[in-house]
């Protein structure tokens, strides 16, 4: 929904459009949620965080589970191809073989899969953009490499805590596997979205200058927090910064909208303004006939 609202073109987007995209993509969402269960439930049994599942404890059987994702799957698809464009249900379709295909598999493989999480992550606002705009720019770009960039130090700081659980199970994420870089990757992501909110954004006129003023409070925070989780590892530390990735994420999207620049209002004032000319032009062309 993110995309949606801060595409340029949303005083043009029907509700229509809007519920097709909001509906599509929940379903897509559901469908690759199902499908990670699937895969991984013989090994979310192992984990405190993922052990009560209904597949892990019996009460869905993989068989029900596989009907429930290919039907959401199918269905969601359908929407977004036929209400939307092709573009956002390729980006959807992406969305679910990234995630269903290689990230999930590549838990159990290489750290890196944190990276292929993140880009799974910030496909769907790029969705919602490409349903209102038909096309991808570089404010959508902005746009989705802020989702990529939060997904850092939010999961990083989830995952500090439980990283006997996920060694246990089996998982090669990156605080198991390489717990400086778990550090470091979450450092340089606070930094990052601090580039993309204070310059990209503005830049690009996915929202305006002032949203880099009112923004700088909040990722000043997030830089704060993971630095010190970058500094000093601990649970507090890592709950901390977990929880302001919760709340920060909200509130810079709600400071994007309320500062964003609409094309199509621009466009009308635009239009209201040439019109006013047009008319004052007439007059005075009939004053001086006269």
């Amino acid at each position: 929904m993110g995309g949606l609202v801060m595409s340029p073109t949303l005083a043009s987007v029907s509700p229509a459009l809007f519920g097709s995209c909001v509906a599509g993509t929940a379903l897509l969402s559901a469908s690759a949620c199902a499908c990670n269960n699937i895969i991984e439930r013989q090994f979310d049994g192992q984990m405190r965080r993922t052990q009560s599942r209904v597949l892990p404890v019996g009460r869905l059987t993989p068989n029900h589970a596989c009907l429930f994702a290919g039907t959401t799957a199918v269905a969601g698809l359908g929407i977004l191809c036929l209400c939307c464009n092709h573009l956002t249900s390729g980006l959807g379709f992406l969305n679910i073989a990234l995630y269903a295909g290689v990230y999930t598999p590549m838990k159990r493989m290489h750290h890196s899969c944190t990276w292929v999480g993140a880009i799974v992550g910030a496909i769907p606002p790029l969705m919602g953009y490409a349903a209102a705009t038909g096309r991808l720019d570089a404010a959508a770009c902005v746009l989705g490499g802020l989702l990529f960039s939060w997904q850092f130090p939010h999961f990083n700081a989830l995952s500090w805590n439980l990283r006997e659980d996920y060694k246990n199970a089996g998982y090669k994420i990156m605080c198991v596997t390489n717990e400086g870089l778990c550090r470091r990757t979450t450092l340089r992501h606070s930094i990052i979205l601090i580039f993309l909110c204070q310059l990209a954004a503005p830049l690009t006129e996915l929202t305006t200058w002032t949203f880099s003023a009112i923004s700088a409070p909040l990722n000043l925070g997030m830089l704060i927090l993971g630095w010190k989780f970058y500094s000093k590892p601990d649970s507090k530390n890592a709950r901390l910064l977990f929880r302001y990735t919760l709340a920060y994420l909200p509130l810079l999207m709600v400071f994007m909208y309320a500062t964003k620049k609409d094309v199509d209002v621009v466009n009308k004032k635009e239009e209201q303004k040439g019109g006013i000319i047009k008319i004052n032009e007439q007059k005075n062309l009939r004053l001086a006939v006269i």
